[in-house]
């Protein structure tokens, strides 16, 4: 429920994908009559509707009355204020076309278009500081629209990110890693009647990997899955993807909340969002945030998530969650990504409170896309990209800035590990060694099949990483559907630092 208090303004969020878009509305508005040009909300399909607050911009703007308002790209680090006059939306949540053919082009081309108008009568770029002064602190989370409340003498951004900390007891000291599952036209295992994959083996996925965990004789408090739980974001391959979680957790003795789940490239219909501005409503995602909805009652918009749990041992682990498979823009959709500007603010909050809580944790950063290269070669093909993570560089050197220990991924369908560091700018003149090292983990595939496995390692994988004060051990056990669960590799990686 939203504090009371006024409502002084509101800040959109949006993103450059096609375009300088203030650039393409600036222009309109230089070649219109009557001075003025439509902004549509860039309003993801996931968001709640937010009437209440868009008929309060409307009272604040009654009789052409003008409003400033703040426009936002954190991706690019862009601020501008923009003057307003007159607020329109239908208050059952529809989409609408512009008002009119003051707009820029690509709004034309969207059916059924906005659940929001504003008339704009003039852009001005200004300074983060400016930003600040304006409009107060800059809002972070997945959201596009943010209403500016005054609450005894004090500024609200409203709405405020959803990132939990709060420690969940876990019943084991090490974690079941997962990957690549692929139920659907590309998983290698028994499905549910009627299912087909790119195997006709009546064994299933689910009882390989249990008895992998069986052989590992180790007690597992928590599994994480990093991305491609299904081949093709159909609703029916992610009901296989329950019935298989339904069944570990069930037979490990471990509740949903045991769960670190992130997004894959295949969890998305990135490959079909060909629209001419496929992040304005994020429409890919739905079925995937179905899946989450369905199965976890999760009622959060943000990807990016924090899982904190404290292990049967008393280790504290604290697991990042990332979604790799965000678009950056229609020309990189084949690569992975993930974008400073979605991670940083929670990762401060991380710290935040594990120091209020006077905690010392293993920090573990979950994602899909490899970080560092994982294929001993990769060959440039017509139509085929080399796979990258376009901000690897950043995100790692990030990681091991905040000290984090671990990370997870898959996307690879290849078991990899790497230990090691880069040097971080301190300033554009100055270069530091690095003090820490950072353990990427790959998983490969846990469920893939048929051509989705790599030719010179046609196996399924997980991993199980147990912790204690001194060491992560990890291992790593190979199998396919003809082959029983096999040690494929064992690792101790010696903590940096110590509790």
């Amino acid at each position: 429920m939203l504090p009371q208090g006024r409502l002084e303004t509101a800040v959109f969020r949006f993103s450059n994908q096609d375009g300088q878009v203030i650039d393409l509305h600036q222009d309109v508005l230089n070649h219109s009559d009557n001075g003025y040009v439509w902004w549509g909300w860039w309003k993801k399909s996931h968001e709640p509707r937010r009437d209440d607050a868009l008929r309060e911009l409307q009272s604040l703007t009654k009789g052409g009355e003008s409003l400033r308002i703040g426009l936002l790209n954190r991706k690019d680090e862009q601020f501008y204020s923009a003057v307003i006059d007159e607020v329109r939306f239908e208050i059952d949540g529809a989409r609408s076309i512009a008002p009119d053919q003051m707009c820029p082009e690509f709004y034309r081309h969207r059916d059924p278009g906005c659940p929001a108008w504003l008339r704009v009568r003039r852009f001005e770029r200004i300074s983060q500081k400016d930003y600040g002064a304006q409009f107060g602190p800059e809002p972070v989370g997945d959201p596009t629209l943010y209403e500016i409340r005054r609450l005894n003498g004090k500024r609200l951004v409203i709405p405020e990110p959803s990132w939990d900390m709060v420690a969940a007891e876990a019943p084991g000291d090490s974690i079941l890693h997962l990957s690549d599952i692929h139920f659907g036209s590309s998983h290698g295992y028994q499905q549910r009647m009627g299912r087909t994959g790119d195997s006709v083996s009546t064994t299933t996925m689910a009882a390989r990997v249990l008895d992998a965990v069986r052989a590992s004789q180790r007690e597992v408090g928590v599994v994480v899955v990093s991305g491609d739980l299904v081949s093709k974001a159909n609703t029916d391959d992610f009901s296989l993807v329950e019935d298989f979680l339904d069944e570990i957790l069930e037979d490990l003795r471990l509740q949903k909340r045991h769960l670190v789940i992130v997004p894959g490239n295949h969890d998305f219909k990135t490959l079909e969002a060909m629209d001419v501005a496929p992040t304005m409503d994020y429409a890919h995602e739905r079925k995937y945030r179905d899946f989450l909805t369905s199965y976890f009652g999760w009622k959060g918009t943000e990807l990016e998530r924090l899982f904190h749990f404290r292990m049967s041992n008393g280790q504290h682990a604290v697991f990042g969650g990332l979604n790799s498979a965000r678009l950056r823009g229609r020309e990189s959709k084949e690569y992975g990504y993930v974008g400073r500007h979605r991670y940083a603010d929670m990762f401060d909050f991380m710290q935040r409170s594990l120091d209020r809580q006077q905690v010392s944790a293993r920090l573990f950063a979950v994602l899909h896309h490899h970080l560092v290269p994982v294929q001993e070669m990769e060959v440039p093909r017509p139509g085929v990209p080399i796979s990258i993570t376009v901000d690897a560089a950043e995100l790692f050197g990030e990681l091991q800035m905040r000290a984090f220990d671990v990370v997870l991924h898959g996307h690879q369908h290849r078991p990899f590990y790497f230990r090691g560091h880069k040097s971080l700018f301190s300033s554009p003149t100055k270069m530091v060694a690095p003090t820490r090292q950072l353990t990427v983990i790959g998983n490969g595939t846990s469920g893939a099949g048929g051509e989705a496995l790599v030719p010179d390692f046609p196996f399924n994988s997980i991993g199980i990483y147990s912790l204690d004060e001194m060491a992560l051990r990890a291992a790593t056990y190979y199998y396919n559907a003809a082959v029983a669960p096999q040690p494929l590799g064992m690792w101790e990686v010696p903590w940096e630092t110590t509790p």
